[in-house]
């Protein structure tokens, strides 16, 4: 498959993103932090930087989503689009990894590990070795009580966080970029190969996270 269209969709947290990237340079891009708003503005953002970049549907070659870890009704709302979109369309999916589109974002700084928030009192954590500017994968994003994981964490180490202010008071140097869909399709373009996905309709959310952690029977 030949680089040229994607249209890129973010929606593992509070963030609902979404972007036009055409030969890994986004031209367009729409997104705000709006709880429990995904499912109502997802389609409006998509048919609006559409229409505002004179982007036309068949023009577009791949969708990359971002596949997890993040908010159980956040994923399952983005897939759900970006299938429905591939279907219509006849569109291969690329499920980029939610925390690995955000280390990549962070090139420069190529940090070795990441933590994201998920609920409550837990946050996801993985750990990357950089190849070639791509931060490959060290470990599946594991999920625990923040204050467990953070006494397992070297932050000596260049670490980069989402929405975890709350764990890392009193920690310093800790990086921070918000998840957004520039940031999964760009690593699409670059993993397009290993991530492609052209009949994508079994394709599930990498939700980590089971729905009763943390409750009692």
């Amino acid at each position: 498959m030949n680089k040229s269209i994607f249209l890129a969709i973010e929606t593992s947290s509070t963030i609902c993103s979404v972007a036009i990237l055409k030969n890994d340079k986004c031209i367009a891009i729409k997104e705000s932090n709006s709880p429990m708003m995904h499912a109502e503005i997802l389609p409006i953002y998509v048919k609006e930087i559409i229409q505002n970049s004179n982007i036309k549907p068949n023009m577009i070659d791949a969708i990359a989503v971002s596949i997890g870890p993040g908010s159980f009704t956040g994923l399952r709302i983005g897939l759900s689009f970006a299938k429905g979109f591939a279907m219509a369309h006849n569109l291969p999916i690329l499920p980029v990894p939610t925390m690995q589109a955000i280390a990549y974002g962070l090139g420069e700084e190529k940090p070795s590990q990441g933590i994201f928030y998920s609920h409550g009192e837990y946050i996801f954590y993985q750990k990357y070795i950089w190849e070639n500017s791509i931060p490959c994968l060290k470990n599946k994003p594991t999920i625990e009580k923040g204050k467990e994981i953070l006494k397992k964490i070297n932050f000596k180490k260049k670490t980069f966080h989402w929405n975890c202010e709350d764990f890392i008071k009193g920690f310093k140097n800790i990086l921070f970029l918000k998840p957004s869909a520039k940031l999964v399709g760009s690593l699409g373009f670059v993993l397009i190969n290993e991530l492609i996905k052209v009949k994508p309709y079994d394709l599930e959310p990498d939700y980590i996270a089971p729905f009763k952690i943390g409750f009692k029977k």
